[in-house]
């Protein structure tokens, strides 16, 4: 932890002298844990420049959860200048196969139920819109992926705009014995579909375990799950598509990709 960071901390009223651990953690900024308290850190990183607006959607977000029952980190402090965020640390561990699933789509719907003011600003748009889509080199099923591009371009499905966590996947989602224990990293939440929030968790699980174990677990609508597959993909540059290996590193790179394109094409077929 830099003396920067320190500093902030005491100014808000923190000791940092003791129990402070860097969090490892697949984030967009510096994480430590300060006793029973979380410091995201933003300072020297890339990422408010390429999302500005990442700081504040957490705000707004845990401003949002403050009084729900959703198990999400409680706000205690945060600063724009320097970038940061300060909240309670959840107990808990990720599980990344599939899980109870019926806890995990009752935390959904505690998620779209919640108050939808504060996050007003932020609308729902697919990382891949209004970008080009040639397939990656590693595509085998060109029909299938064109057809899936082709698809997307005709516009999502009419939704009514809830709060939507906006990246809810496995390794977002706390456990203990009892059950979910908290849902992290709440950078991206806006308002949006509750469908693409199941659709998005679908694309992971079916990447981590397969499609049929995720099928099984958590069904859903194949029009959505195009939606999250295309963002899923790296869209930005057809360099990213090419190179890309899936977000889980114990999963080799032909796993990933061969189950990426079973759950695209299973899509695309219900369609």
């Amino acid at each position: 932890m830099t003396d920067e960071a320190r500093a902030w901390l005491a100014a808000h009223g923190v000791s940092a002298a003791r129990s402070v651990r860097r969090l490892e953690a697949a984030t967009t900024a510096d994480l430590f844990a300060v006793d029973a308290l979380v410091l995201r850190w933003y300072q020297g990183g890339t990422f408010l420049t390429e999302e500005p607006e990442a700081l504040a959607r957490e705000v707004a977000a845990l401003t949002a959860l403050a009084d729900t029952p959703v198990p999400a980190p409680r706000l205690v402090a945060w600063s724009a200048d320097p970038p940061a965020v300060l909240m309670t640390r959840l107990d808990g561990h990720h599980r990344l196969d599939v899980a109870d699933p019926g806890l995990v789509m009752a935390v959904l719907d505690e998620i779209r139920n919640v108050e939808r003011a504060p996050l007003a600003r932020w609308a729902y748009r697919g990382y891949h819109e209004d970008l080009e889509l040639p397939a990656p080199v590693w595509w085998r099923d060109r029909t299938a992926w064109d057809r899936a591009a082709v698809l997307s371009s005709e516009g999502p499905p009419r939704y009514e705009p809830v709060v939507i966590h906006r990246d809810f996947h496995p390794g977002n989602i706390l456990w203990t014995d009892v059950g979910v224990s908290g849902v992290v990293d709440w950078g991206n939440a806006c308002l949006g579909p509750a469908a693409f929030d199941l659709a998005h968790l679908r694309v992971n699980v079916a990447t981590l375990v397969g499609q049929p174990a995720c099928d099984a677990a958590y069904p859903g609508d194949p029009a959505w799950d195009i939606e999250a597959a295309l963002g899923y993909v790296d869209p930005w540059s057809r360099d990213a598509r090419d190179a890309w290996t899936g977000p889980w590193p114990h999963i080799p790179a032909p796993v990933a990709r061969d189950r990426l394109e079973v759950f695209v094409a299973r899509a695309v077929a219900a369609l």
